[in-house]
């Protein structure tokens, strides 16, 4: 009885102090968050809701606070389409449309958007109504998406892919609405890599995609007190074959 009692209270102290505590300790974290952090802590939570709650702020806290820059390294791996004359791009996960005002296009390419966050889309339509020639409202993880097979000339992802589960599927999408001969700039965190790359790879080996450029690692952000422990990142620039 005495050796019961010992186990009881041993295994509930292990479970009180490797368990609850830091899952306590870590929820608080997440909810006392400054909305600036938010992106890292969302791996697993609400995406759509938290995105369409910070859609009025999102630009000021990520571009103006914290320096974040990928969507200016995305647009400058788009730079070798600026003399094109008629380009169809798809912005995929285009958030508030930064990247449209970002891009060396011009007067006619087409530009689409797509995003889960009908709050994101509604800032483009309050703020840079002339920038989307359409706006679709659809999560990326659900295939199949609202495009015609070979219907685009560029697909552009930025900083999109960590928080999708569906890999085999997105990257399928990705492949099937690109035109032959068009190109994919897809953003990838390091630690996204492992998870998303090999799909692009194996379309690679198989001949369906050539991989044209790869930028060298650069932080997310440039200011803020995140910089030190912030994820890297690279631009990957992928053309079908």
């Amino acid at each position: 009885e005495y050796m019961g009692h010992f186990l009881s209270v041993y295994f509930f102290s292990f479970f009180l102090r490797w368990l609850w505590l830091p899952l306590c300790h870590q929820l608080e974290k997440t909810k006392q968050a400054p909305v600036t952090t938010r992106g890292f802590a969302l791996a697993a939570g609400d995406v759509r809701r938290c995105y369409d709650e910070w859609a009025a702020t999102y630009e000021a806290d990520l571009s103006d606070a914290l320096g974040f820059q990928t969507t200016r390294c995305a647009a400058a791996a788009a730079t070798f389409l600026a003399d094109r004359k008629r380009v169809t791009v798809l912005d995929a996960g285009c958030g508030t449309g930064l990247l449209s005002e970002l891009l060396p296009r011009g007067p006619t390419w087409t530009l689409h958007g797509m995003d889960l966050s009908e709050a994101m889309l509604s800032q483009i339509r309050s703020c840079r109504p002339q920038s989307y020639c359409s706006l679709k409202c659809h999560s990326m993880d659900d295939i199949r998406w609202p495009y015609s097979s070979n219907s685009m000339d560029v697909i552009i992802c930025n900083s999109v892919m960590v928080y999708l589960k569906n890999s085999h599927g997105v990257v399928s999408e990705f492949h099937r609405i690109v035109k032959s001969g068009g190109h994919l700039i897809i953003m990838l965190r390091h630690d996204d890599i492992p998870i998303h790359l090999p799909y692009f790879q194996a379309l690679v080996s198989n001949g369906k995609l050539r991989l044209l450029a790869k930028t060298a690692d650069a932080p997310l952000y440039t200011n803020g007190v995140v910089k030190a422990d912030c994820p890297h990142f690279n631009i990957y620039t992928f053309q079908k074959c």
